[in-house]
């Protein structure tokens, strides 16, 4: 009995749950805007009018579409996922415990930049606290990462991703329900001449106006 904004989630945060977990991604033919059989689970008898894809589905949900385009994007932007063996895996990916909550959260170092992935699978949006986050990552990091010298700031969500970014290290995060957030750490000086190369300046005023 879920509700067609229920399923769209679910299917964002199961696609998302593939994308961004290491290894060779897999996506049905169709998928990425919502192809449906009809609900029948094998159609390996049936016929074509069942078993075709119908491209007009890319353009009746083509804001799912962009989404798992997004999150291409957020894949191939991270690359950790691309370069990273076995051993590198091991060394750089630590999951985030929450308890009781139905978040699950891993962070993955890349270089000198941090990731915060978070999955939430309830049908609440979860508050968690900012100063929880740090505590957890300068932890588990060797004391490499923290509140005074980083940055934290939302670069997607289940919208896709994030063109305004906000900095994060002043509040609480919430994690929308059935929903993903990806949160990225990065050292503030590295992070200013980051954004004074893309803007092509060199005034600290755009920094800050940037990360607001």
């Amino acid at each position: 009995n879920s509700s067609i904004e229920d399923r769209i989630d679910i299917n964002k945060l199961t696609h998302s749950l593939v994308l961004l977990s290491f290894g060779i991604p897999f996506i049905h033919a169709g998928n990425e805007f919502l192809r449906s059989k009809r609900g029948i689970r094998n159609t390996y008898n049936s016929p074509i009018s069942i078993n075709n894809i119908d491209w007009s589905l890319k353009y009746e949900n083509i804001n799912y579409y962009n989404y798992i385009k997004d999150l291409f994007e957020l894949r191939k932007s991270i690359k950790a996922f691309s370069e990273y063996d076995e051993q590198d895996i091991v060394e750089n990916l630590e999951f985030l415990d929450f308890h009781t909550k139905p978040v699950i959260g891993y962070t993955l170092k890349y270089h000198n930049e941090l990731y915060i992935v978070f999955f939430n699978s309830g049908h609440t949006e979860e508050k968690i606290k900012i100063d929880e986050i740090f505590m957890k990552v300068y932890e588990k990091n060797e004391n490499k990462f923290n509140k005074n010298e980083h940055e934290l700031y939302k670069i997607f969500n289940k919208q896709g991703i994030i063109k305004n970014i906000v900095s994060y290290s002043e509040k609480d995060l919430t994690i929308n329900s059935m929903g993903i957030e990806v949160y990225k750490m990065k050292n503030k000086e590295w992070l200013y001449y980051e954004i004074r190369y893309l803007f092509k300046t060199n005034t600290k005023a755009c920094y800050d106006n940037w990360i607001k």
